[in-house]
């Protein structure tokens, strides 16, 4: 998209806005830059002065369906519209700023490290083989029917007093106590998700939490993959599949690294949204190092 295009987008919609919206109604709105995991994206930020959280409204969809001849007009009653029915969003900042009572709800999720340095840099993070750890804080409170996970910024952290390594020490306990590592092997999930009994022989493995959600921080686990590796039988490569899951292949297999790399690059291409994607890369754990390390890509198989 044509960034001043959507920059002029968004300077008309804040000026139908004005109509319906006016500033001495007790509302707020104004445009911001967002970034996000490996994706910078454009945001309205509107609702009522006296909301304890305002709500942010990525505009991307939006600027889409002016492009495709949807009136600037109906997006401004829309917004409006679905800014007055909404229930006000809820969070207890009380509770976010207080250490003792957030730290239970601390989790960390493992992010990409690839073109991301302006999302890492806005709190605490830790590189680590795949990607790099951050600390999020999972609320109880949700918005617009989705759960509310808040990042843990410097700014916080600076208020909570405790150093960055107690963070991290207390959202690595709480991850691993509320989001325990699952282990299923591809046949089993096909099944599980179609009622219907595959042909077999597929030798991938998906690595996630329970809940499957940022499943791939179970990586950070120090007893994760040496356990996997018991369950396997032997060493095994590790595709970054999304921030979501693992998947896992014994090495024993008719697989390169070369080819399992082409395949992640294409996959992330093709079927993972940005934000969600981890890694370019294939990984390899070796159980006599007990280490998880980058594959080593032969000269000759170099990528053309």
């Amino acid at each position: 998209m044509m960034e001043h295009d959507i920059f002029y987008f968004q300077e008309q919609l804040l000026a139908g806005l004005r109509e319906y919206l006016p500033a001495d109604a007790g509302y707020v709105y104004r445009m911001e830059t967002v970034e996000k995991n490996r994706e910078t994206r454009h945001a309205l930020v509107i609702g009522k002065k006296t909301d304890s959280i305002i709500p942010t409204i990525y505009m991307e969809g939006y600027f889409q369906a002016y492009e495709n001849g949807y009136p600037l007009s109906s997006i401004c009653r829309d917004i409006c519209q679905d800014i007055l029915t909404r229930e006000p969003p809820r969070l207890d900042m009380g509770k976010v700023q207080d250490y003792e009572q957030i730290k239970e709800n601390l989790r960390l999720r493992l992010v990409s490290r690839e073109d991301n340095r302006k999302y890492l840099e806005q709190g605490p993070y830790r590189m680590d083989t795949i990607g790099a750890m951050v600390v999020y804080a999972d609320l109880d409170e949700s918005l617009m029917g989705q759960e509310m996970g808040m990042r843990i910024t410097h700014r916080l952290l600076q208020g909570y007093g405790v150093t960055e390594g107690q963070l991290f020490d207390e959202a690595m306990t709480q991850t691993r106590m509320h989001c325990p590592f699952t282990l299923q092997s591809m046949d089993s999930l096909i099944e599980e998700m179609t009622g219907m009994r595959g042909p077999g022989g597929c030798d991938m493995h998906i690595l996630t939490n329970r809940d499957k959600f940022y499943g791939a921080s179970v990586s950070l686990y120090p007893d994760t993959l040496p356990k996997v590796r018991e369950m396997l039988g032997e060493d095994f490569y590790v595709l970054p599949s999304s921030v979501h899951e693992l998947i896992l292949l014994r090495k024993s297999g008719q697989h390169t690294p070369y080819d399992l790399r082409a395949m992640v690059r294409q996959v992330n291409r093709e079927q993972v949204a940005p934000e969600e994607q981890l890694s370019n890369e294939v990984f390899e754990y070796r159980g006599k190092e007990r280490q998880l390390l980058p594959c080593r890509i032969k000269e000759r198989e170099r990528e053309r």
